[in-house]
C-alpha cells in the first residue's frame, strides 16, 4: 500500500510578536520608559536634646534610630540619619542619603526601583515629603510598534512603546517681512488620518496693509482648508505664523513663497522637526515574542490576549526592525494592497497603542516602510523594509 502525504492548504496562524520566517533583522533594546528616580526629603522641624528620632523603611520592617544627644540642632540630627543610612548594609544598596542644608535627602540609586519610607519615633517633630515620585517603566506587549529611546548612561540602547505621548509635536514658525501688493503663499503637506493619504494644502493672501494683518489672514485661510486632526495654525506673536502638528509623531512639510513682483518680501522659517517628531523616523521596529511567557493565538477579531505577554520594566526587548512579524491588527486586511497604520492615540475602545490597522482613522498614522505580507484569521504578518 502506497504512502499518502497530506498538505496544509494554509499556513498555521502565528501569535502576535512571532517571527513569520527567518527574514528578520532583530536588535535588543531595554525597556526603561517612563522611569523616574525617587527622591524623598526629611525635614527636622524641632530638634530636641537627648531624644530618639527614627525613620522606617520597607513597610516598617527596618528602622534607623538616631539619638539626638546634647546641644543638638536640625543639621546634626539629619547628619546622623545620613551617616546611619549610608552605613546600613541593606539601605545603601537602594538609596543614597545626602544633606541639603539642614535637610536629609534620600535618592534612589536606580530609576524605577523605589523605596518605602515613613516617619517613626518623634514623627511630630519631622516632616517627610516626596520630592520626586518613583516611576516604573510601562509594559510593552508583543507585536507592538516600538520607537527608539536613546542610549542609557551605561551605553545600552533603549526603546519604548510607540505612542503620541512618547513623541514630540512638530512645530514650525514662519516670520513674514511685508511686501505691499504681493501675494504671500504658504502650503502644508500633511497626512490626513481620515483618508490615510498625504496631500498639500496651499493658500495665498494679497498683502495690502502690514505683515501682521497678512499673517492673521493666512492663519485663517490655512485653518479653513487643513483637514481635522492634522495641523493647527496660530498667530502667537506679531508677523509670525506657528504651525503645530495636532498629533505628536505626525510630521508635515512647509512650502512658502510669494507671488509675482516680489520686492522686500521674505520668509524666515524655523522648525523643531527631527527624529522624535515623526513616527516614521522614530520607529525602531516590532516587539518580538519571547517564549518565557506563552501567548495563545486570538480566536475572535480584536480579542485582547496581551495581558500576560509583555516585556516588563528593565527587560531587554527583542525588536524586529526588518523582516516579517505576526501582529494582531484592530482592523484586519482584506487584501495585501492596503496600508499599514500604527495607533498613536486612543479612539474610544480602539486603545491598543502601538497596535496596527489596515484602515486609516483617528489616532492612526501610516507607516511608510511597512506592508502586509499575509493574513490568516485574526492575525496578520507585517513586512518591515529597511529604514
Amino acid at each position: 500500500m502506497g504512502s499518502q502525504r497530506i498538505y496544509r492548504s494554509n499556513s498555521v496562524a502565528g501569535i502576535p510578536g512571532m517571527a513569520f520566517d527567518s527574514s528578520g533583522d532583530s536588535i535588543t533594546a531595554i525597556n526603561r520608559d517612563p522611569q523616574a528616580t525617587q527622591i524623598s526629603t526629611n525635614v527636622i522641624d524641632t530638634a530636641t536634646d537627648n531624644e530618639n528620632y527614627s525613620l522606617l523603611f520597607f513597610d516598617g520592617s527596618r528602622e534607623i534610630i538616631v539619638d539626638s544627644g546634647g546641644s543638638t540642632s536640625e543639621t546634626i540630627i539629619s547628619t546622623l540619619f545620613r551617616d546611619a543610612i549610608n552605613a546600613d548594609e541593606v539601605l545603601n544598596g537602594t538609596m543614597v542619603a545626602e544633606l541639603s542644608g539642614a535637610d536629609l535627602v534620600l535618592t534612589a540609586r536606580n530609576e524605577g526601583v523605589g523605596f518605602d519610607v515613613q516617619e517613626g519615633q518623634n514623627a511630630g517633630k519631622m516632616t517627610l515629603t516626596a520630592t520626586a515620585a518613583n516611576g516604573v517603566a510601562a509594559d510593552v506587549a508583543f507585536g507592538r510598534a516600538v520607537i527608539g529611546d536613546g542610549v542609557a548612561p551605561d551605553g545600552e540602547r533603549q526603546a519604548k512603546l510607540a505612542a503620541a505621548a512618547a513623541l514630540t509635536a512638530q512645530a514650525d514658525s514662519l516670520l513674514l517681512v511685508f511686501d505691499d501688493a504681493v501675494g504671500a503663499k504658504v502650503g502644508v503637506k500633511v497626512y490626513d488620518p481620515a483618508t490615510g493619504l498625504t496631500n498639500t494644502y496651499s493658500v495665498e493672501h494679497l498683502q495690502t496693509s502690514n505683515a501682521d494683518d497678512s499673517v492673521i489672514a493666512l492663519a485663517a485661510l490655512l485653518n479653513a482648508v487643513l483637514p481635522a486632526n492634522t495641523v493647527l495654525v496660530t498667530h502667537p506673536v506679531g508677523d509670525t505664523l506657528l504651525l503645530t502638528s495636532e498629533t505628536a509623531g505626525v510630521e508635515f512639510q512647509l512650502e512658502f513663497g510669494f507671488g509675482t513682483a516680489r520686492d522686500s518680501g521674505a520668509w524666515t522659517h524655523t522648525s523643531n522637526r527631527g527624529a522624535n517628531t515623526s513616527i516614521n523616523a522614530a520607529m525602531l521596529g516590532i516587539s518580538r515574542v519571547v517564549h518565557t511567557k506563552e501567548k495563545p493565538s486570538p480566536t475572535t477579531p480584536g480579542q485582547n490576549l496581551t495581558q500576560d505577554a509583555f516585556y516588563p520594566a528593565n527587560s531587554n526587548m527583542n525588536v524586529n526592525r526588518v523582516g516579517r512579524t505576526w501582529v494582531q491588527p484592530e482592523t484586519a486586511p482584506a487584501t495585501l494592497n492596503e496600508g499599514v497604520f500604527v495607533r498613536l492615540v486612543a479612539d474610544g475602545a480602539l486603545d491598543v497603542l502601538g497596535g496596527f490597522s489596515s484602515a486609516p482613522g483617528t489616532g492612526l498614522v501610516r507607516v511608510d516602510r511597512a506592508s502586509w505580507h499575509s493574513f490568516n484569521a485574526n492575525v496578520a504578518v507585517i513586512q518591515l523594509d529597511r529604514p
